[in-house]
């Protein structure tokens, strides 16, 4: 449970990111990935360029294959429904 409120916390603290930051982050050479947490018929409507799909459902399984070096940058989209906030959460556990 202490590991939960842990957890729990640093999604909160976890810093939002604008277009423009983004856009910083792609271009200054270091290593990031975008994952868009909302379910695949979501994301196949839309998504944001160089997105990967990692839906809130299954991100504990895909996470580790799609950011394998646990020390890259993750920014985690969705559509300002608090998917992103949970999915920090759930990242910050494993």
């Amino acid at each position: 449970m202490d590991a939960m409120n842990n957890a729990a916390r640093r999604a909160r603290a976890a810093p939002a990111v604008n277009a423009q930051m983004l856009k910083r982050m792609l271009h200054d050479g270091a290593e990031i990935a975008v994952l868009d947490v909302r379910e695949e018929g979501m994301y196949a409507k839309r998504h944001m360029l160089l997105a990967c799909t990692a839906p809130l459902s299954q991100l504990e399984l895909r996470a580790p294959l799609l950011v394998p070096r646990r020390s890259a940058r993750v920014v985690i989209v969705d559509d300002n429904d608090g998917l992103a906030q949970r999915a920090a959460g759930s990242l910050t556990l494993n």
